[in-house]
């Protein structure tokens, strides 16, 4: 470890985590990624339409709320073969 704080390719630091069994998600910006913790392997799971709030990762949902123009929403997407 150097110490430096880990990034994006963007530069941007990763927030909001959240994990189970077999998935670790995270969000850069409005993109939520996740790693497969058996391969390490890296993917783009979702571009959001506002900077995601609160990853939950439950089974394979993964929710988040956004706000977008003042409005509150809480989003869900069911990940095939993951969570």
């Amino acid at each position: 470890m150097t110490g430096q704080a880990a990034s994006d390719s963007a530069g941007q630091a990763p927030r909001g985590a959240a994990a189970s069994d077999q998935l670790v998600v995270y969000r850069v910006g409005r993109v939520v990624k996740g790693i497969d913790v058996v391969t390490g392997a890296i993917s783009r799971l979702v571009t959001t339409d506002a900077t995601p709030i609160g990853l939950s990762l439950e089974g394979s949902r993964l929710a988040w709320a956004e706000n977008v123009r003042g409005q509150g929403t809480i989003r869900a997407v069911f990940l095939r073969g993951r969570g």
